[in-house]
């Protein structure tokens, strides 16, 4: 799930590794992690894909509660669609930063 994207720019001889920090900052800061790396439109978009997971995982979690009713099933539903939305949110985020670096002329090295 945590693929690694090596990037190069053909003119100006730069690299960039989107890895697992990349993940990491993009599950915790999202929307504000696509905007530091340059990319406004895609900060925007990241930011309705946010709140998109948010209201999702909000209805999962009432779903899930009102029909468990073991408290343990409770606990484990609200746990795993914690982790999911967390999951989701990061893989997109990278996903939109690798996006917008392709788009300005980078590209993926083969290593």
């Amino acid at each position: 799930m945590l693929r690694t994207y090596h990037l190069d720019h053909a003119e100006s001889g730069e690299s960039q590794v989107l890895d697992g920090w990349s993940y990491f900052w993009g599950a915790l800061a999202g929307p504000v992690y696509v905007f530091v790396k340059g990319f406004r439109l895609l900060a925007l978009a990241m930011l309705g894909i946010s709140c998109a997971i948010i209201i999702v995982a909000f209805l999962a979690l009432s779903f899930a509660v009102t029909i468990f009713d073991d408290p343990l099933l409770s606990v484990l539903a609200i746990v795993g669609t914690v982790i999911v939305a967390i999951a989701m949110q990061s893989s997109v985020a990278v996903e939109l930063v690798r996006y917008g670096l392709v788009r300005r002329g980078w590209r993926e090295g083969y290593y």
